[in-house]
């Protein structure tokens, strides 16, 4: 794992040894087989080492006790300056402005993302990260600042669309994994059935006979339900009609591409449960922009079609 931020505490290793007759390569040697046996010589001299800064030591290589030890209490007083600031509205303002801007340098967010990719291929940084937004996203303040920063930010029409492509890489990458693909559809598959569960055990409180079919081998979340609910009983006129209409819809969806006749059957819920643009989107590994274009073409051509109409 990377060296992270070294404390005044821990630079005053450095200075120890400094104290006590070491060079500066002898002190970077002993520190890192130590203390850093993972990393390289140049990673830990660069790291308790900076050329310049408050904390560039190495010109302290031979120096007295009293001037290291100066050098250790200006060091503490800067990191408790800089603690206060942290805290300071017009610092933190400031911070965030010349941040804005160094985003806006594509070079700079390249090598950005560059750095941070490589540091998550460490597995005790990526775990520790991932665990530090859990326990921040815990907190019910952060969060909702955090949907609200992100809400502002999908308002820029920029953003959403770079934010969507991400969003729908990222579920191609995960959906590779056979096993993570099925048991996000199992999911979809009980999320859907809890949906139907809801909507029938409210039919039944208002004193109506519904049918309701489940996915099979998929539960609810709120518990499994096998049978079938019987429906109210038809006559065979209405039985007739809804076979003849089912017969027209079906000659109509033939008449779509394959890709706009999967989005309508799984929008409507002809095949499975009904589904919203975001779901279809993740189930057939698309963008939401590219399956709201496939939909609106196919209601177009639907209700364009002259037997579709006599149904109305």
């Amino acid at each position: 794992m990377a060296i992270k931020r070294l404390s005044v505490f821990k630079r005053a290793r450095a200075l120890v040894l400094f104290k006590n007759g070491k060079s500066v390569d002898e002190v970077v040697r002993i520190l890192q087989k130590r203390y850093h046996p993972t990393r390289s010589v140049l990673e830990v001299k660069s790291k308790y080492f900076p050329s310049t800064g408050s904390y560039s030591i190495s010109k302290l290589q031979g120096a007295s006790r009293e001037k290291i030890l100066g050098s250790m209490r200006n060091m503490r007083s800067y990191a408790m300056r800089m603690k206060k600031l942290q805290h300071a509205p017009v610092f933190a303002r400031a911070r965030l402005e010349r941040l804005k801007v160094f985003n806006s340098d594509p070079v700079f967010v390249k090598a950005n993302s560059e750095r941070m990719r490589a540091r998550h291929k460490d597995p005790v940084f990526a775990k520790a990260h991932s665990e530090r937004a859990r326990k921040l996203n815990s907190n019910p303040v952060f969060a909702r600042a955090n949907s609200e920063r992100m809400r502002l930010r999908n308002l820029d029409p920029v953003f959403a669309m770079a934010n969507s492509k991400r969003g729908v890489l990222h579920m191609q990458k995960l959906n590779q994994d056979k096993e993570f693909k099925r048991k996000r559809l199992d999911g979809v598959a009980r999320h859907w059935n809890t949906y139907r569960l809801r909507i029938k055990d409210e039919a039944e409180r208002l004193g109506i006979v519904t049918g309701v079919e489940y996915v099979h081998g998929r539960s609810s979340f709120e518990g499994e339900r096998k049978q079938v609910v019987p429906a109210t009983s038809i006559n065979p006129l209405t039985k007739l009609l809804l076979k003849e209409r089912r017969k027209v819809i079906s000659v109509a969806l033939k008449e779509l591409s394959e890709a706009e006749r999967t989005v309508v059957n799984l929008v409507f819920g002809f095949t499975e449960g009904e589904m919203n643009l975001n779901q279809a989107a993740l189930v057939l590994n698309k963008s939401k922009g590219e399956v709201e274009l496939l939909f609106k073409s196919a209601l177009t051509k639907l209700s364009s079609n002259p037997e579709l109409k006599k149904l109305k």
